[in-house]
């Protein structure tokens, strides 16, 4: 959807965020661009944009790195990241240690989430984050199920994850109309602080993103049923993050049970909005694991290849784990101390005298140095499915 502009407009009226290389505008012609005042080299950085919203999959979150909320730097050290992303290491005694041992902040409502810093840790549980508004620690156990974040959080991990980061849009956005100033319209505030969402994105409503090929190609019925659906889903989500809200906790202390809030933020008008908006205009942020770097051969800092040759060997078995829970390498991998079930051709079934049949598709280990082989390696990582090792915050 190019953006709404209901006259022809000179470029001078619209220039905002300009920089040292361009100046960022709108025309009709062209709709929103970017202009350049000068030459630019090949290479160079011409700006740095913080995204408004970053949401890392739970099904990421739960079997790979362990990386700050806010910012996904990695948390620990290369022993604990390969035991993690090995699956020896659970996710919650991974954050366990990584506070004790490696400085990470925990989440001060008990949810379970770490940081790499206070600092990080503040903006999310405050403004601008909001998590203070969502989040389950300080839930009470007895009647945990009813309560209105734990039945916001299960309906959207039931249907749509991506719930959960429109349910962040609006608490970010409930902090910073409160916290704008004491006086003033309610809902001059409110579309203010919802303005940074909306009205600079593409933002057509979810149900109409997806059904689009569908009502192109004709299929009207089901496209019709599929955006019910979807309406029906942003209704039920928002009605939810409403009671969590007013419901007794910190929110109603901001939002006041009023028309205003519901009519503007907390319907499945706004909802599929959001949605909709992620759907336009979101990519896919992958972070580089320090652990790649180990195997790959790119040693950061205090790193020798010495260190770095004895932490593949005392950690063999958890790095080969990780490339293949990454699908870097998969069944093809057989461990020269254990029975793999393959029949190695000398007639009694099993698999223990000629290993190395078990790897003819990719045979990235040297079984003789406990070393990887770098060309294979990027061989593995050209095929693979992610570009990267191993399992990395996948960000929405």
């Amino acid at each position: 959807m190019s953006p709404s502009i209901s006259s022809p407009a000179t470029t001078s009226e619209y220039k905002v965020g300009s920089g040292p290389y361009h100046t960022r505008e709108i025309s009709p012609r062209r709709g929103r661009h970017l202009l350049a005042t000068r030459p630019i080299k090949s290479g160079t950085t011409i700006f740095v944009e913080r995204p408004l919203v970053l949401h890392r999959s739970v099904g990421n979150a739960a079997g790979g790195d362990l990386a700050c909320r806010k910012c996904r730097s990695h948390l620990g050290g290369p022993e604990l990241l390969a035991g993690t992303c090995s699956g020896k290491i659970g996710r919650a005694e991974g954050i366990e240690l990584a506070v004790a041992e490696h400085g990470a902040v925990p989440c001060r409502g008990g949810c379970g989430e770490a940081y790499c810093s206070p600092s990080c840790e503040d903006r999310v549980w405050s403004s601008p984050g909001g998590h203070c508004l969502s989040c389950t620690g300080r839930v009470p156990e007895e009647g945990a199920a009813n309560h209105p974040r734990v039945r916001f959080r299960v309906h959207a991990l039931e249907t749509n994850e991506i719930f959960l980061a429109v349910g962040d849009v609006a608490s970010a956005i409930v902090l910073a109309a409160c916290g704008a100033r004491p006086s003033g319209d309610t809902r001059e505030k409110i579309r203010a602080a919802a303005a940074p969402f909306l009205d600079d994105l593409l933002s057509t409503p979810w149900w109409d993103v997806v059904t689009e090929p569908l009502a192109a190609a004709n299929k009207i019925n089901e496209a019709r049923e599929l955006g019910a659906t979807l309406l029906r889903l942003c209704r039920e989500s928002s009605d939810l993050m409403w009671e969590v809200m007013v419901g007794g906790d910190i929110g109603d202390e901001l939002v006041p049970e009023d028309d205003v809030w519901r009519e503007e933020i907390f319907n499945a008008t706004f909802w599929g909005r959001i949605v909709g908006a992620f759907e336009l205009n979101a990519i896919g942020v992958r972070v580089k694991s320090p652990l790649g770097g180990l195997v790959m051969g790119d040693l950061g800092d205090g790193w020798t290849a010495d260190k770095a040759r004895r932490f593949r060997e005392e950690h063999h078995h958890d790095i080969v784990e990780c490339l293949t829970r990454s699908e870097l390498i998969g069944d093809e991998y057989c461990d020269e101390d254990e029975d793999c079930g393959c029949d190695d051709g000398d007639g009694d079934g099993d698999g223990d005298e000629d290993e190395e049949d078990c790897n003819s598709d990719v045979d990235i280990v040297n079984e003789d140095r406990l070393e990887f082989s770098l060309e294979d390696i990027d061989a593995a990582l050209v095929s693979a499915r992610r570009s990267v090792l191993p399992h990395v915050p996948d960000d929405f």
